[in-house]
């Protein structure tokens, strides 16, 4: 008798590895297979962001120190009234108003290149201090644009015969 019971456990213990096994194995692959497409996504996007971040780092870092050197001067030199031009922007002699404007717009410029680029990178996955950098220059974005539009809107005596853009 026990070796009947132990013919039959043993037959349906067979049966059912060979009919589970399958099923477990593809179930397993299946997940395993999820996750790694899951963990190569998320790595690929942040080797490209870390990439991207490196190419723009020292543009993004030269771009803001003259920025800083030249509103620093400026403080300095208040009373001299030197972005004072008078409606003349593109006289030679307003030096200090043209590399101003210079100096502003390669920071936003490049702040602008660097979003345009990171356009495609998902960065729901970017690391803390990468995604704190990418705050900060949407911010510098977002608020040179309310500027410029705000200055538009409220100083320029003619803004209907241009068009706005942000």
């Amino acid at each position: 008798m026990p070796a009947i019971v132990t013919g039959v456990v043993g037959f349906i213990v067979g049966i059912l590895t060979t009919l589970v096994a399958p099923s477990l194995k593809y179930w397993l692959d299946k997940r395993f297979l999820k996750y790694k497409l899951t963990m190569d996504y998320e790595y690929e996007q942040r080797k490209r962001l870390r990439e991207l971040i490196g190419c723009y780092h020292g543009q993004l870092i030269q771009a803001a120190e003259n920025l800083d050197d030249r509103i620093w001067s400026l403080y300095r030199r208040k009373k001299t009234n030197w972005l004072a031009v008078g409606g003349n922007y593109a006289d030679p002699g307003n030096y200090y108003f043209t590399t101003m404007v210079y100096k502003f717009l390669a920071f936003y410029a490049v702040i602008r290149q660097f979003e345009e680029e990171n356009l495609f990178i998902d960065i729901r996955i970017a690391e803390e201090k990468d995604l704190d950098l990418l705050k900060y220059l949407r911010a510098c974005l977002v608020r040179v644009r309310v500027r410029m539009v705000s200055y538009a809107l409220f100083y320029e005596k003619d803004v209907s015969n241009r068009p706005l853009r942000c």
